[in-house]
């Protein structure tokens, strides 16, 4: 392996020097420079946790392989990471998308790019350890030194065994980034304790005050004879981890136009500058031990409370009938609400009833009540669609509207899907103070419990109903309940300071043979089991449905 004095950047190649030449105009941010002029150090050990959206892939991963890639002939440049499709459908298509532009060589099934100067560059997703072993830097036989360059993208995904393989291997340049860990990744803690996020804002402090260099209020962009050495703040000699840095959004100048700054703020204000998600997300820390992000806070829960208490006036619009279905059992019980407008003028656990009786008991509640299948709703995966399809099939009561959790949000793509969507709807109302619901102690519970997660994408999404159940013990059936019941709610309308519009009559039920024979008794049924609101039959009738 070559000495440090083997290691020698041409001159006018550097790193940043070369940023134009792979990210064509786009400027270098403060902390982007000062990252790769530490990671360009011979035998440095760089490591950077960023906000979301800070440009770390498409900049810094781009400069740093390709610019190493072209400064030393038959240069040996790796990038890693624990997502196999996030490395091909992000890093490497950008790698390819600038290798194309100067026709060299490209292996996509190796994910493997090789410059006119015999340099390559190889991506790959490997989490056992042995396939990291066995590649070093070494002095070519014709007589120059072919450096070991190593890039973890998303580091927080990467096994504590490959890391540790990667440093026994002792690449000449090293540069890892990642948003931060969560919940799940704790387990890879390697990055987690080496950023070490309260040691490095102490330090930092300290630096500061002993360098007497103040804390900067804005973003700036550094002059040229200030872009030779990496940050002093955040240079740790002697450590592993020779530059350490957490990056924020306030440092990333693209997040900074008017929109771009009124929704990051927005989000603070929501969530809390403390809260887990903000952190992560804007702020690039985590939080000791779990990450928990719960989707309701305290103040939301006490809304909650009001509503139920009926300190809020509700605002008039259509009717919807909503059921969370489930298997047969005791501990897993079918939920049924009714609501108009923003009203909830019902809500009812049924115990011990499989999907049959599900979908009888479903269809003679609506049509005793008047209410064709277009105003039902339930989830159409599973066990929900299998009372759908009977109840439109068997029960000749077609037309029912199927939530499907996985379909696109239909406001914000900061979400994940349309049912993570809907609970932030559902604190829009809460917020609106416009929501009346009868007194439900079960739905206070799922809201205190209810979690989301970021995704890798920095998208938003809902913690897995499995994941949930293992964590709580219970199902968030009422919680369900409230999303399926508003999943229609016109919120911009009411986001604008507008009513709901209301259907002047209502959609005729027609009654089917199995109707026809079973229906009174049913009804009868039905009506008996609506004695908790005796009034509910008048409340609807007064409300012209």
């Amino acid at each position: 392996m070559g000495e440090f004095k083997d290691i020698e950047w041409p001159k006018h190649c550097s790193l940043v020097e070369q940023s134009p030449l792979w990210v064509g105009g786009l400027p270098l941010y403060d902390w982007q420079v000062d990252g790769l002029n530490a990671a360009q150090q011979p035998h440095s050990r760089t490591l950077l946790s960023t906000n979301n959206e800070s440009g770390k892939t498409s900049v810094l991963a781009i400069v740093f392989l390709f610019g190493i890639a072209a400064a030393f002939r038959g240069a040996m440049c790796h990038a890693t990471s624990g997502n196999e499709e996030q490395m091909r459908s992000q890093l490497f298509a950008l790698l390819k998308e600038r290798a194309l532009l100067h026709d060299w060589k490209i292996n996509d099934g190796q994910m493997l790019i090789t410059l006119p100067n015999e340099s390559t560059i190889r991506c790959t997703v490997k989490q056992d350890a042995r396939s990291v072993e066995g590649a070093h830097g070494y002095m070519d036989p014709r007589g120059f030194y072919r450096p070991l360059a190593y890039f973890i993208d998303e580091s927080k995904h990467v096994q504590n065994a490959t890391e540790e393989a990667v440093r026994r291997i002792d690449p000449d340049f090293y540069l890892a980034c990642s948003t931060p860990p969560t919940e799940q990744d704790v387990k890879f803690n390697w990055f987690w304790n080496g950023i070490d996020y309260d040691h490095l804002d102490r330090v930092v402090e300290n630096r500061r005050k002993e360098l007497k260099i103040p804390k900067p209020k804005k973003v700036h962009t550094k002059k040229f004879n200030e872009m030779l050495d990496p940050d002093p703040i955040h240079s740790f000699p002697g450590e592993y981890f020779t530059y350490r840095r957490i990056v924020t959004w306030e440092e990333t100048p693209h997040l900074l136009t008017p929109a771009k700054k009124q929704e990051r703020e927005n989000i603070i204000k929501k969530y809390g500058k403390d809260s887990a998600f903000v952190r992560s997300m804007l702020f690039g820390l985590a939080t000791d031990g779990d990450v928990e992000c719960p989707i309701f806070n305290e103040e939301e829960v006490t809304l909650m409370r009001r509503s139920m208490a009926g300190e809020f006036e509700p605002l008039a619009g259509d009717t919807r009938v909503a059921a969370d279905v489930s298997g047969t059992g005791e501990s897993d019980p079918m939920v049924v609400g009714l609501r108009h407008g923003t009203e909830v003028l019902h809500l009812k656990e049924h115990k011990g009833m499989n999907d049959i009786a599900q979908a009888e008991y479903l269809v003679n509640f609506c049509t005793g009540l008047k209410i064709g299948a277009f105003q039902c709703c339930i989830d159409g995966m599973g066990i929900g669609a299998s009372v759908a399809n009977r109840m439109e099939q068997t029960l000749n009561f077609p037309g029912l509207n199927r939530f499907l959790a996985n379909n696109s949000p239909t406001f914000n793509f900061q979400f994940a899907d349309r049912y993570t969507e809907l609970h932030w709807v559902i604190k829009d109302l809460l917020s609106y103070q416009v929501l009346k619901i009868p007194w439900c102690p079960d739905l206070l519970t799922d809201m205190r419990q209810r979690q989301f997660y970021m995704m890798p994408t920095g998208k938003i999404k809902t913690e897995p109903k499995p994941k949930h159940r293992k964590r709580t013990g219970r199902s968030p059936d009422f919680l369900d309940l409230m999303v399926y019941l508003f999943s229609d709610i016109q919120i911009a309308r009411i986001r604008r300071g507008e009513g709901l519009h209301t259907r002047s009559t209502p959609r005729q039920v027609t009654e089917s043979p199995y109707l026809d024979a079973h229906g009174a008794n049913y009804k009868t049924k039905i009506m008996q089991g609506l004695q908790v609101q005796p009034k509910l039959a008048s409340l609807i009738a007064a409300k012209q449905i």
